[in-house]
């Protein structure tokens, strides 16, 4: 049994057709966009609830400053740790995925078996 593969205008047909084997890269996080994602946290959230009490309570006279200040200067934070931490993460990500070697697959191209990388690949192959 003899495979010819596709031709070379086959692939183009295909990739224009069906569209490249690539995964879209998404965007970078901004730190600002991490930072306001940890508010969305369901414990933030709760913190932020005790924050409101606590001053309703210091301008009623039964709490003090501190209490309100000091819980939201801990969610800024837990916010901003987050944040870089998310941040960190993102770009360990790009760089380590960057440093991989794409991986060959061997498949018949115009009659021939060639090997090409693997976002090369197209329906048909």
């Amino acid at each position: 049994m003899k495979f010819t593969g596709l031709s070379t205008s086959d692939v183009d047909e295909s990739r224009k057709k069906y569209g490249s084997n690539v995964i879209p890269e998404s965007e970078p996080i901004t730190f600002w966009d991490a930072f306001k994602e940890t508010f969305s946290d369901p414990m933030i959230k709760i913190l932020m609830v005790i924050v409101g009490i606590y001053t309703v309570m210091f301008f009623m006279g039964y709490a003090e400053i501190y209490e309100p200040l000091g819980t939201a200067i801990a969610i800024l934070v837990v916010a901003f740790v987050t944040a870089k931490t998310e941040i960190a993460n993102d770009t360990a990500y790009r760089k380590t995925k960057a440093s991989i070697k794409k991986e060959l697959i061997k498949t018949y191209r115009d009659g021939v078996l060639k090997e090409v990388v693997i976002d090369d690949i197209v329906v048909g192959d």
